[in-house]
């Protein structure tokens, strides 16, 4: 078979780490365009934990006009991939004759409808998800490339029953920041500590506790024909970072700490950074996600937080997200060293994931 084309769609800002976890798989690209077998592509939904989603490229050609884009995309083989013949269909368009995104996202049902009608997939692959199957067809200088999605839900959507909060972060950007923090972890033991933890997100990811075992790609009636579901699905062992972890998760709010205390692999304790200290020796580690005081209005900024998650642990280390206009406040830390970070967008709130090392 020859190889298939993949993209991995990476939150914006965290392309570097997304580089960084290809190449922990043994992918080595200097693009998110990745040619490789069908199976091992697939199989990247359930290995890799920073992409909002990968497409597989069905076709890319050259469309000037409707009839022709009508034409060719009647010619692809649409009994291999859907068990649905109306699917949701995502259409941009730029710099092209083909400018009418509702009419494009019309022409293209339309000829998928015929295309299976001439050559149906059997009723036995039909109706597999409750979802309907997620094309994205992207028109640019009249090229039209159409990709299905293999991954959906979107693969920051874990397969993890824990309690939401209002200011939480997406997983995928959590494991994102996190594997930009463990780069500078060089002890072969840490306490991993969230002294604001919420949800508890940044530890759950960092112990790789949220998995996710249903995609897309399974109810493909190529995949299903084939019976390779489960041989797909299978993956090799987890990369692990050479250390080890001891997580600690604190919080003011008691709810969300009671909630958690079914992930026993981590040490949950309803407390106020302000009020208590729960003193942890060894080698400290910090990375939270705290009230930014934009959603959630607190009496305190990044300045006084971060002075007393220093002075309660100690830390080596401290990952903290930081809404980029109060990035002023970390200068006040005078014994840390910001050495890395990631700029992105957290609920559209512009922020960093800010990396600081104590210094001596």
């Amino acid at each position: 078979m020859n190889p298939s084309q993949f993209f991995l769609v990476i939150p914006p800002g965290f392309e570097d780490v997304a580089f960084d976890e290809l190449n922990s798989h043994g992918v080595c690209d200097n693009s998110f365009e990745l040619e490789m077998d069908l199976n091992k592509g697939l199989q990247l939904n359930s290995k890799l934990k920073i992409p909002t989603r990968i497409l597989l490229r069905l076709d890319r050609f050259k469309a000037r006009d409707f009839p022709k884009l009508f034409h060719k995309l009647q010619k692809i083989a649409w009994r291999l991939w859907l068990w649905s013949d109306s699917p949701d269909i995502h259409v941009s368009s730029s710099e092209s004759r083909l400018i009418h995104t509702d009419r494009i996202k019309e022409t293209a049902l339309s000829a998928i409808k015929k295309s299976l009608k001439a050559q149906p997939y059997s009723s036995k692959y039909a109706n597999f998800f409750d979802f309907t199957p997620q094309l994205y067809i992207r028109v640019h200088n009249d090229e039209v490339t159409v990709s299905i999605d293999t991954s959906y839900p979107p693969l920051y959507k874990r397969e993890l029953n824990k309690s939401g909060h209002p200011a939480s972060i997406r997983e995928n950007l959590a494991y994102g920041c996190w594997s930009l923090l463990a780069k500078y972890i060089n002890d072969k033991e840490i306490n991993l500590i969230d002294p604001m933890c919420g949800s508890g997100t940044f530890l759950l990811e960092a112990l790789k506790i949220s998995e996710r075992h249903q995609f897309a790609y399974q109810g493909f009636p190529i995949i299903q024909k084939n019976n390779i579901v489960s041989k797909v699905v299978t993956t090799e062992s987890e990369p692990t970072f050479d250390f080890t972890i001891h997580a600690y998760g604190f919080d003011l709010n008691d709810k969300f700490i009671q909630e958690n205390q079914k992930f026993s692999k981590i040490q949950w304790k309803s407390q106020d950074l302000f009020k208590e200290n729960s003193r942890i020796n060894g080698n400290n580690i910090l990375i939270t996600n705290p009230p930014y005081n934009k959603r959630i209005k607190i009496d305190k900024n990044i300045g006084d937080m971060l002075k007393v998650m220093s002075s309660n642990y100690s830390p080596k280390l401290i990952g903290m997200i930081i809404p980029r206009d109060q990035l002023s406040q970390i200068n006040n830390l005078k014994e840390y060293k910001a050495v890395d970070h990631i700029d992105f967008r957290n609920g559209g709130i512009p922020c960093r994931f800010q990396v600081l090392a104590r210094q001596g």
